[in-house]
């Protein structure tokens, strides 16, 4: 009997301390690269010292942001190896103002993606729950038998800079007007870690509502153009947080903020609310987009600068946009997978130029009290 309670002290010891399970997998790039490469024209992957987060080394990429030259970093774990996965966590650092995207393929299956916005020159801690990956639904990506990433079954791991697809356009005036600036660039990654530690939601789901970010990620889990500097700030107390954009406006040039999130998360909701302010008195497009369907929006005019403004839009008093797909129809909330801002004023260059500062907050779906 007393061997038995030794051993269970033992056991128990470690939850009791307060320490979380070991990673299933752990790259330091201290010496070396564990298998990841840098795949495309120009895409360079070696072992950085003295600029890691963490010890003496990291994973340093450096490719380049021009029409013809597109890479990004990957990784293929051995076959099964992260079956028991439920996160990723890692540390990034970026040279360039730009979203980073995080990519998951599952053999024979879909290609899940997340999104994330570092700030500039600094390491940023990231972490991503296997929930927090969003199918591909494109014409051209893979299907998914379930729509849900199966850890056991990813092939293939990357990490790449979206700025790279906008120059495959091979157009100056796409490049100006999302604030994409051709030439080299360093991404830095340390301390690559899969986790079987459960993270909070990201969407907080409760009767009637669905919030879709709780800035429970360390890292801003948001897609952003126009050179763009995000930060999350405390709102209205009560640990509640907004995102925060800093950027200038000019006319040409324009701010948009893209949250995504799985389809049917807005399921049985009807609308979609959110409170903003702004330094500059905005005209805010807000549009509403359906995982390989329609979009759907409606512009929200900001007047007073500084002042807050809840804003509650009716998916069915939304308008199909001029390039949505489908116009015969009303917003289907089931299929929604993104909600984007767009700083409508400079679009048109009807507003103030200058430096101007955005705040959201409280972006949820809800549906109407039942009568």
């Amino acid at each position: 009997m007393k061997r038995i309670a030794f051993a269970l002290c033992l056991a128990l010891a470690p939850m009791a301390m307060g320490q979380t399970a070991q990673p299933i997998l752990r790259h330091t790039f201290d010496t070396e690269l564990h298998g990841w490469s840098g795949i495309g024209i120009n895409c360079r992957a070696a072992v950085a010292t003295g600029s890691s987060f963490n010890g003496i080394g990291a994973l340093k990429f450096d490719y380049d942001i021009k029409q013809g030259a597109f890479g990004m970093l990957t990784y293929a774990p051995p076959e099964g190896s992260l079956a028991s996965a439920s996160a990723f966590r890692f540390w990034i650092r970026v040279d360039q103002p730009t979203t980073v995207a995080f990519i998951a393929q599952e053999k024979g299956g879909g290609r899940f993606m997340a999104f994330l916005v570092p700030p500039r020159g600094k390491w940023q801690q990231v972490d991503i729950a296997l929930g927090d990956l969003i199918l591909n639904e494109g014409p051209n990506d893979p299907r998914d038998a379930d729509g849900k990433l199966d850890p056991g079954r990813i092939e293939n791991i990357a990490v790449g800079d979206v700025a790279q697809l906008v120059a495959q356009a091979g157009s100056q005036d796409i490049e100006r007007i999302l604030g994409v600036q051709q030439g080299p660039r360093t991404l830095l990654l340390d301390d690559f870690t899969v986790i079987t530690e459960k993270l909070p939601p990201s969407v907080l789901a409760r009767a009637g509502e669905v919030r879709l970010d709780s800035f429970a990620r360390p890292q801003i889990a948001w897609m952003a153009t126009g050179n763009a500097a995000l930060s999350v700030v405390d709102a209205g107390g009560q640990g509640a947080k907004a995102l925060q954009a800093s950027y200038t406006r000019t006319s040409g040039r324009v701010l948009a903020l893209v949250r995504m999130f799985p389809k049917g998360t807005l399921k049985g909701m009807d609308r979609l609310a959110f409170t903003a302010s702004s330094q500059q008195p905005t005209m805010l497009l807000v549009q509403v987009e359906e995982a390989g369907g329609g979009k759907f929006n409606t512009v929200c005019s900001i007047a007073d600068p500084g002042a807050e403004k809840t804003f509650t839009l009716e998916f069915a008093g939304l308008n199909a946009s001029d390039d949505s797909p489908v116009k015969d129809r009303p917003v289907k909330p089931e299929l929604i997978s993104q909600v984007v801002f767009i700083d409508a004023s400079a679009l048109a260059g009807t507003g103030p130029e200058g430096q101007n500062v955005l705040v959201l907050r409280g972006l949820a779906g809800s549906a109407a009290p039942r009568q």
